[in-house]
């Protein structure tokens, strides 16, 4: 693996080990560790917290610079994911993100490596997606491009992330003027514009609901036509991703072929309508968050 690569973890050791095995046998000749502190109201997760820190740090049997960013503290999802890719990127200009339950294929690592290096002049390309549940499509691309980010196993460069805001604060003039509409359809644009304004309220603490914004403002995303990433961590431990029934958990690793085939630079408005139809569970899953939370 020629890229650097960003694991973040926090306390679920079972997954993060079984992640962290494919990110071994990559060996990353730069790697990044990152974990937010035990929440005060957890009686003993402080302990869980380094049990998965000195696990992963033991884990590192390979030649390569390590860095990491350890919180004493809790921040949350939002900051302490966006503030850890932040940190990564002030110190590189481009690399893979893999948080603890996204369990990548082997081929994920090089087909990140290959997309980050052709596209790291495009401008208006932002984001490499690593999941993608919807593998019929009758395209011979190996990859296509999107409206839609896939954060479960990802990659950027500096420049991409630059557009980043957690506070989303200009949301209300592009709420006004309408963007979203004439970017996403009707349905697509009112779903996310309620969860945007729960973001710009401060009511969920998360991090990809801004990027997916800000990323989709400013340019494209790129998704695997074969699924590379799995999400493992579907249960009542998540914070987020709490329904173990939902059509995104456990997906099945696909192969990816090499060479790549490159499509044109433009969406793929077929696959883009399929995965706006999987909308419907991710509004089922933000009524569990919001219920969760104690939120109306």
């Amino acid at each position: 693996m020629k890229s650097p690569l960003l694991f973040l973890t926090f306390n679920r050791l079972e997954v993060a080990v079984k992640v962290f095995s494919r990110i071994r046998e990559a060996k990353p000749n730069r790697l990044y560790l990152a974990s937010d502190g035990p929440r005060d109201f957890c009686r003993g997760e402080d302990k869980k917290v380094q049990e998965v820190r000195e696990t992963i740090m033991s884990m590192v049997d390979w030649s390569c610079e390590l860095k990491t960013l350890f919180r004493s503290n809790n921040l949350g999802c939002g900051k302490a994911v966006s503030e850890a890719v932040s940190w990564f990127l002030s110190q590189e200009e481009e690399g893979v993100i893999l948080e603890d339950d996204c369990y990548p294929s082997h081929s994920f690592f090089r087909f990140c490596d290959e997309m980050l290096d052709t596209y790291r002049d495009h401008s208006d390309v932002l984001h490499v997606g690593g999941t993608n549940p919807l593998t019929e499509s009758k395209a011979s691309d190996t990859y296509y491009f999107s409206r839609y980010n896939r954060i479960w196993g990802w990659a950027t460069w500096r420049r991409a992330w630059e557009h980043f805001d957690l506070s989303i604060e200009f949301w209300p003039s592009v709420k006004e003027d309408g963007r979203l509409h004439k970017i996403l359809g009707k349905y697509e644009a009112e779903h996310y514009s309620r969860l945007f304004d729960l973001v710009h309220s401060g009511k969920i603490d998360t991090w990809d609901y801004q990027w997916f914004l800000c990323r989709l403002l400013n340019g494209l995303a790129l998704i695997p036509k074969a699924n590379l990433v799995s999400n493992l961590g579907f249960n009542s431990e998540a914070t987020h991703t709490l329904d173990s029934d939902s059509p995104l958990s456990n997906l099945e690793l696909g192969v990816m072929e090499f060479p790549l085939r490159h499509p044109l630079k433009e969406v793929d408005l077929q696959l883009d309508k399929a995965w706006a139809a999987l909308t419907p569970s991710q509004v089922s899953l933000w009524k569990k968050v919001i219920r969760k939370l104690g939120m109306k």
